[in-house]
């Protein structure tokens, strides 16, 4: 994959995430979350930070917790 491309996925998979939070979609937002593990993506601050989010704003405070201790560089 190239530069371009990759940029262009990440840009879509932060479009996707966001709108997930917005609409608190949380089985999209697992398969996501899924999928980012899953992907060849380093960890990211920006990316567990927004996962964090979405599982709290669903009301899952433990998943929540735990990713936030799996967060690469907790702050």
């Amino acid at each position: 994959m190239n530069q371009q491309r990759l940029v262009e996925s990440l840009q879509q998979f932060r479009h996707i995430l966001k709108t997930c939070i917005a609409q608190r979609d949380l089985l999209t937002g697992k398969s996501l979350h899924t999928l980012y593990i899953k992907s060849r993506i380093p960890p990211s601050t920006y990316f567990s930070n927004h996962f964090i989010l979405l599982y709290s704003k669903c009301g899952l405070l433990t998943t929540a917790r735990r990713a936030f201790e799996a967060t690469p560089e907790p702050n």
